[in-house]
């Protein structure tokens, strides 16, 4: 089978534009023992005060990396407020897997834009009137934000 230069191309630019929406109430695995220890060890979590247990969502945060990134976040939401739940990104930088990111939500985005070698993220969550988003970006060692909206529910 032969495909043209132009198909592989739109294959590789459909590919690449794709983001991944990602729910932290459907992350049910159970983290692997190296990204647990790093979560455990941020003062985000130990401000948790509770014996939580840490699941995990492979992810690609960063553009040239074939190594999985990780959405952690905790298990039978231990420590979750109503419409919010802790989350951590974290990514192999430097060949090192760093948290990157600690941020309350409900859903985390990876989106097709980069900035400084990572997909850029946007994370999701509610009060009980508005609805909220926060665009991250990677500055080179950990994702900043760039922009937060809200929307009014039911208006």
């Amino acid at each position: 089978m032969r495909i043209s230069i132009f198909t592989a191309l739109l294959i590789l630019v459909t590919n690449e534009s794709r983001s991944e929406t990602i729910s932290v109430d459907s992350i049910q695995v159970q983290a692997p023992n190296n990204i647990a220890s790093i979560v455990r060890a941020d003062p985000e979590f130990t401000d948790l005060k509770m014996p939580c247990e840490l699941v995990a969502h492979p992810v690609i945060l960063l553009v040239n990396s074939k190594i999985q990134g990780y959405i952690v976040t905790t298990a039978n939401r231990c420590g979750w407020g109503t419409n919010v739940a802790p989350i951590w990104l974290v990514a192999p930088i430097s060949r090192q897997q760093t948290i990157v990111l600690s941020v309350g939500g409900y859903g985390v985005d990876i989106q097709a834009e980069a900035i400084n070698g990572a997909y850029n993220v946007k994370v999701f969550w509610a009060t009980n009137n508005e609805l909220h988003d926060a665009q991250y970006a990677f500055n080179g060692n950990h994702y900043i934000m760039t922009r937060a909206s809200e929307n009014p529910i039911g208006r």
